[in-house]
């Protein structure tokens, strides 16, 4: 038997994986499956008791001001000669639910850059985006982002609560700092790469990937490509000349990836967790994910657009998370280019 539960006000994804565990260990539980985004807590159960109860126990202990209840059909309950008015409505509970569905989302992988990410949010709206969800990773050490938006989801990660990046980096003992701390950058692809890679968990109906340091100069509706695993630019700009599908401005079909076997983070595949010039060294953001792309078809498949296209849908102001990080100059920037934002 199938239960779905709406879990109203759950934000934190660390609060929401405890509660999946713990409900998955109910002995009626089979099944437990959390998505985030929707608030929903799909379960398959063996008998039929008050799983509603004890599943309300399990949140409050994580998160006492959330609300549980069952997702029900919408159904009525007086004189049935208005069967037809029944139909309607339960036609029109369906089409609301396909529209969440179909309700398109953006992620930001944010550090450190307040300013530039609020500009980017402003330039979504303003230029077709308006419905979009956006949903924020923040993996800030200093400047977090904390601008209250309607629309946008920050998922907190500053202090390691869902990645610890130092714990992660530990595993690879040989990686070369000499490479990966280049510039200041301690291993910012790889973390940029780990940080998308749990996207895929939490945004599991797939996204539109950007950079924190562009600006919207176009829609970009027709991006989201229900039948491509991605779109986007492909760059042999980087070392070693390893194509990859930039992260400026991306769909990621999750589903699709998932399905074909894709992947985005892979440590063999990967920035600098290897020694000097090991072959799995010199693979930057976005380059494993596209060398899949490439190598799983016809189960995986994707659309290339061009260096105009990406040039006329976004302004690009470059290393904003590190390289230029200096406050001066991304205010410099936002202000030449204000009519793209405000």
């Amino acid at each position: 038997m199938k239960k779905e539960i709406l879990l109203e006000g759950l934000n934190c994804p660390n609060c929401a994986a405890r509660i999946e565990a713990d409900v998955a260990k109910l002995p009626e539980v089979a099944s437990a499956s959390m998505n985030l985004m929707k608030q929903t807590l799909a379960l398959e159960i063996t008998r039929d008791a008050d799983i509603l109860g004890q599943v309300e126990k399990i949140v409050h202990r994580y998160e006492p001001d959330v609300k549980v209840r069952e997702k029900t059909q919408a159904t009525h309950s007086h004189d049935h000669s208005h069967e037809m008015d029944t139909k309607k409505m339960i036609v029109f509970v369906d089409r609301a639910e396909e529209a969440e569905k179909m309700k398109k989302t953006v992620a930001i992988v944010h550090y450190n850059t307040p300013e530039l990410t609020e500009a980017l949010v402003k330039s979504i709206r303003k230029h077709g985006g308006e419905e979009y969800q956006v949903v924020i990773f923040d993996n800030s050490n200093e400047r977090p982002f904390t601008k209250k938006m309607k629309g946008v989801k920050v998922i907190n990660n500053r202090k390691g609560q869902i990645i610890d990046f130092e714990k992660e980096l530990a595993k690879y003992p040989e990686r070369d700092e000499k490479i990966g701390c280049a510039k200041g950058c301690y291993f910012g692809s790889d973390v940029h790469m780990m940080s998308v890679q749990k996207l895929w968990e939490l945004v599991p109906e797939g996204f539109m990937l950007m950079d924190s340091d562009i600006l919207i100069k176009a829609p970009f509706d027709w991006m989201f490509m229900e039948d491509q695993c991605c779109c986007g630019y492909i760059s042999n700009v980087s070392a070693k000349r390893i194509p990859r599908l930039l992260p400026l401005l991306c769909w990621v079909n999750v589903p699709m990836c998932v399905a074909g076997g894709a992947t985005y983070f892979d440590p063999d595949r990967a920035w600098a967790l290897h020694q000097g010039e090991d072959k799995r060294n010199w693979w930057d953001t976005g380059a494993a994910f596209l060398d899949d792309i490439k190598r799983l078809k016809p189960q995986c498949h994707g659309k290339a657009i061009s260096r105009e296209q990406i040039k006329s849908m976004i302004e690009h102001y470059g290393a904003g998370s590190w390289q230029k990080n200096d406050l001066q100059t991304q205010q410099a920037w936002l202000n030449e280019h204000k009519d793209l934002w405000e």
